[in-house]
């Protein structure tokens, strides 16, 4: 059975995104952890879940949930503090 995805919104914070997402039951995959991680060293501690950030502009980071079946949710962020929702997909 699929789990709900809940409602987001353009700028939401990341972490209230994460907070909910964790609530209806996805998983959070340890992609990086604080000391194998070759970016941003404190997302990396806060969100094992990043696959990646990047450094430079903006600074886009990708963030995956995954169900007990293995699909994938990915949440796109922009800036660093906070953290702000910019896309999302369900895969």
């Amino acid at each position: 059975m699929a789990l709900p995805i809940p409602s987001f919104y353009q700028g939401m914070p990341y972490n209230e995104a994460r907070t909910k997402m964790l609530e209806l039951g996805w998983q959070v995959p340890i992609i990086n952890n604080s000391q194998d991680c070759q970016f941003m060293q404190d997302i990396c501690k806060d969100y094992p879940e990043v696959n990646a950030c990047s450094e430079t502009g903006v600074s886009f980071c990708l963030f995956i949930f995954t169900d007990a079946n293995g699909k994938q949710f990915k949440i796109t962020t922009a800036g660093r503090d906070p953290l702000e929702m910019v896309n999302w997909r369900n895969e």
